[in-house]
């Protein structure tokens, strides 16, 4: 989500229906997502959380640094539907964002990802009562682009139906990468 410090071009992409997980070197940031030099984006139905194999001790979800990107915050760096697991251990599901920004949270559950062999969010809060409403989205957010005719209608937070019935990606990914 880096501009590379440009302003010809901004990044600002519309993500749905994701699953970070997080695997850092010994001595990395200690956040997963980072916006900086105008870089913003539109998440949805996401679940953010740390492999049991990372090497730094994680605290925070996203990092927004610089005020072009800590502007968009609401706008244009939006998160809706996100399960928030970023910490390190049982029980600590780490902080949303860096200090100097604030999130709409109204939809961030933060609870154990409990992520299943399909990479699934088992958590009960990952199970939503309607699909989003795409069109109502654009309306909210100018900057938004989601495309109501691309984007799948789905009722669940994460990349693969917690039900573990459509493992989307099976036949196309490299064997033993996921």
């Amino acid at each position: 989500m880096d501009t590379q410090g440009t302003n010809l071009f901004l990044s600002k992409p519309t993500l749905a229906n994701v699953t970070i997980v997080a695997d850092k070197k010994a001595a990395d940031d200690n956040y997963i997502l980072n916006f900086k030099a105008g870089s913003g984006g539109f998440f949805h139905n996401t679940v953010v959380t740390v492999a049991a194999t990372n090497e730094t001790p994680l605290t925070t979800c996203i990092n927004v640094g610089g005020a072009d990107s800590e502007a968009l915050v609401g706008t244009a760096l939006v998160i809706n539907n996100w399960i928030q697991d970023c910490g390190v251990g049982e029980g600590d599901q780490g902080t949303l964002s860096s200090a100097n920004v604030n999130f709409d949270t109204t939809s961030v559950k933060v609870v154990p990802a409990a992520l299943g062999s399909l990479y699934e969010s088992l958590a009960p809060e990952a199970l939503l009562a309607a699909p989003l409403d795409w069109t109502a989205i654009n309306g909210a957010f100018a900057e938004s682009v989601a495309d109501p005719d691309y984007l799948d209608a789905t009722d669940y937070i994460g990349a693969v139906d917690p039900d573990g019935s459509d493992p989307w990606w099976a036949g196309w990914v490299l064997p033993g990468t996921l």
